[in-house]
């Protein structure tokens, strides 16, 4: 071993107190990489690890060594290494911001997501009126220092499709290539899991696979991957199920999951069994992080109605103090990104009423310290099950705001600067749009982590039209969300298990019933054929409950047997079943 590796190592004792062969190969090699200018050879690379290996430890340990290196730099102190011409430049960023959070407290150095670093408001480019409003933000001034890198954490999450939003448009709509842009001369460092889900509607995730990359990008990528355990004991069941399955994803063979109890991996008959574990923690270890993971939302849905008529008194207000409930768009106002999970701390009395939409402030918790909270506006609408945001709705505010600016300050119309100001910071237009957070689908689950994680399996899931490796990805993404106890179903569930759930609803409005477009399985006891004044013949399993309306036909024959199951698409019954295992 080299003096100069020796020395490196020593650093990287400093840090890590017995740091695995893994951390010490791929720190010596990156912080190599950091001490010269960047070139073609050293400009992208990937550190990468099943979850629990130490790939944020590196990380932390390469943040907590360039400032001492940047101090010998600055006041000529020699050094057994060859220090670079300048200090380095360190950018800190992951894809969401509850994993750029939870950096910044493990390195204690500044993080922020990646949007927020790259890309500026394009004031010029931006449309601002009463009824159009489009953001459109430009890629930032690139980094050209030949010293800087730019760390990405949870890149598994970067997606390679173009991002079409009809109101946010940032730089190329494409992510990695804007990255590259602003990165043009960085080194840049994409850290993720790469056994973890692909982005959504994709197969593999580009950001950590190094021959695809190389494919499009043409350049060549410094791939390191962690694969000793530090977070898990070997004895761990999930160590043992999250491993287990990255073997197979990297042979090949699809083989079956042994999955059994032991101390930290309990399994459970039933879907409701499993939910009153939930809720029995959510009641007695309110401090204690937990989750319950489903694959489909309308599952997830129903979860979240069992656990909060369980958990509440009052179910029929949206919401409640101490209610955990998650973002649904991205918020640059509060700086709460889709997919994270914040707690309500309190509320005001009263709501706003803008026509049908509902708002109240709220003071919510969105961090693990104590400090990390603050008072934002909410759009109470968004946690009815059936509620859509649309156009019409965003015109309504706009509407509203426009008014109250003319009456107020008529000046600020003529004014495209400060009115784009002014509405970027509107707590109407910026209200925070919310679903329930007791239990949420996979793909939100990504990038963050629970002591205790509860895990419906679907039969869905296993008949899904996705790759072959998908179902064995979803399970490991679930399971490693957890970092003590992880909670699962003897059997995946079934939608007879949800059925008293999926009732469909109906609304009255204008003497006529419209029907939600409702798909999945509804359990018929009795049927009654109704007419209305107008002749149009409608279904119903009572007189309260439409399941289908058509007019002067009825699309699938009425069966001689009941009790049984239709099977709803879009609102209109496809097929019957006499039982749900057909």
């Amino acid at each position: 071993m080299s003096n100069i590796t020796l020395y490196i190592n020593n650093l990287l004792s400093k840090i890590i107190k017995t740091p695995t062969k893994d951390q010490q190969v791929t720190f010596i090699n990156l912080l190599s990489a950091f001490l010269k200018p960047t070139r073609k050879d050293n400009h992208i690379f990937m550190l990468t690890g099943s979850a629990g290996t130490g790939k944020t430890t590196v990380v932390e340990a390469l943040i907590k060594t360039i400032p001492i290196i940047n101090e010998s730099i600055e006041n000529n102190i020699l050094m057994p290494i060859k220090l670079p011409k300048q200090p380095i430049s360190v950018y800190l960023t992951a894809t969401t911001g509850k994993a750029a959070r939870m950096l910044e407290n493990r390195c204690q150095y500044s993080a922020c997501t990646i949007h927020k670093l790259i890309y500026t408001l394009d004031d010029n480019k931006s449309e601002v009126s009463r009824s159009r409003l489009r953001w459109y933000y430009k890629i930032a001034d690139p980094l050209t220092d030949p010293y800087s890198v730019l760390f990405i954490d949870e890149s598994s999450m970067i997606s390679s499709l173009n991002q079409e939003d009809d109101n946010v448009i940032f730089g190329s709509g494409n992510l990695i290539d804007d990255i590259l842009t602003f990165g043009t001369n960085a080194k840049i460092v994409f850290v993720g899991d790469p056994y973890q889900l692909p982005p959504v509607n994709e197969h593999k995730t580009l950001a950590l696979d190094p021959e695809l990359f190389e494919m499009k990008y043409f350049f060549p990528v410094q791939y390191f991957e962690l694969r000793e355990p530090v977070r898990f004991s070997k004895y761990s069941g999930i160590y043992q199920i999250a491993y287990q399955i990255r073997d197979t994803l990297t042979s090949g063979n699809q083989s079956n999951i042994n999955i059994e109890e032991n101390g930290n991996v309990t399994l459970y008959d039933s879907v409701d069994e499993i939910i009153n574990h939930h809720v029995d923690i959510l009641k007695n270890k309110p401090t204690l992080p937990t989750t319950m993971i489903a694959y489909t939302n309308n599952v997830v849905s129903t979860l979240n109605k069992k656990i909060r008529s369980k958990l509440l008194k009052n179910t029929k207000k949206l919401l409640n103090n101490n209610e955990y409930v998650m973002v649904i768009k991205n918020n640059y106002l509060y700086d709460l990104m889709n997919g994270e999970i914040v707690q309500i701390i309190n509320m005001e009395s009263e709501c706003k009423r803008i026509e049908h939409l509902r708002f109240r402030k709220v003071k919510l918790k969105y961090g693990s310290d104590d400090n990390d909270v603050m008072k934002c506006m909410v759009l109470e609408n968004t946690l009815e099950p059936n509620f859509n945001y649309t156009f019409q709705d965003e015109l309504l505010i706009l509407s509203y705001i426009f008014e109250k600016i003319q009456k107020q300050n008529p000046d600020l119309l003529d004014n495209k600067r400060s009115l784009m100001f002014r509405l970027q910071n509107d707590p109407y237009l910026n209200a925070l749009r919310l679903k329930y957070a007791y239990a949420i689908t996979c793909h939100k689950a990504q990038g963050g982590e629970w002591e205790e994680v509860s895990i419906v399996t679907e039969s869905m899931l296993y008949h899904s039209k996705q790759p072959s490796d998908f179902v064995l990805r979803w399970l490991y993404t679930a399971i490693t969300r957890a970092k003590s106890n992880v909670n699962l179903l003897r059997r995946p569930a079934r939608p007879a298990d949800f059925i008293d759930e999926l009732k469909f609803d109906v609304h009255y409005k204008m003497g006529k019933f419209i029907p939600r477009y409702y798909t999945g399985y509804i359990y018929i006891k009795d049927f009654k054929i109704w007419t209305a004044r107008s002749g149009v013949k409608y279904v119903s399993l009572d007189s309260n409950e439409i399941l289908l309306i058509q007019k002067n036909l009825i699309e699938c024959d009425i069966p001689d047997n009941l009790p049984c199951y239709a099977f709803c698409k879009n609102g209109r019954i496809i097929r019957w079943q006499k039982d749900l295992d057909e």
